[in-house]
């Protein structure tokens, strides 16, 4: 857009050339942390080059740094946080983005790439619809409601699948709090309550 601004205005795009690499930069950022992949199309646009992280130096790990040190270039040439520059709030939100999703892939991801990591799935998005799919069956749902509605969400959109908590807690489907923390707990390394193989 930038570009058929100057060629129509006779303008010399070179000024332009920082706001350009910027944007295009940022969009990358969007692109990578949702995972679109080569071949979906969204909004009449192809996104390309970006995959899932399937390890801990996945190549876009490098392009997330890279985007960054851009944009702290940019803060430093505008003389920090101002007017010519993004609030700090949203330099900071810039910042947790990416600290994110690249200690999540060092923590989780092994150099093997047996586990990938489908960064679309980190935002809020997913609870959101999630929630609001609950919702559809029923506007103000008290527990019980709640989580018939889960379980029939999850089993429909592989979003939660309830049923593999099954029998944990007398009369439901759903496990409690202190199952739920060790059936987390037992992924991280070290933990007590990790199976011994």
């Amino acid at each position: 857009m930038i570009k058929t601004h100057c060629v129509e205005e006779n303008k010399d795009v070179e000024q332009y050339a920082g706001m350009i690499e910027l944007f295009h930069k940022i969009n990358r950022l969007v692109d990578i942390c949702n995972a679109y992949d080569g071949n979906q199309i969204t909004n009449s646009r192809v996104r390309r080059n970006v995959n899932k992280i399937d390890h801990p130096k996945h190549e876009h790990i490098f392009e997330l740094f890279d985007i960054l040190r851009l944009v702290e270039e940019w803060r430093r040439e505008c003389g920090g946080f101002n007017k010519r520059f993004i609030t700090r709030q949203t330099y900071e939100d810039l910042l947790w983005v990416v600290y994110g999703i690249v200690s999540t892939a060092s923590y989780y991801l092994k150099e093997d790439r047996s586990l990938s990591l489908d960064q679309g799935r980190l935002g809020s998005d997913v609870m959101e619809h999630f929630f609001a799919m609950i919702r559809d069956d029923y506007t103000n749902p008290n527990l019980g409601q709640a989580n018939a509605a889960a379980s029939k969400v999850g089993s429909l959109n592989s979003v939660v699948n309830a049923n593999q908590f099954k029998g944990k807690r007398a009369g439901t489907n759903t496990a409690g709090a202190e199952d739920d923390a060790k059936a987390l707990i037992a992924k991280l390394p070290g933990s007590k309550y990790q199976k011994r193989h």
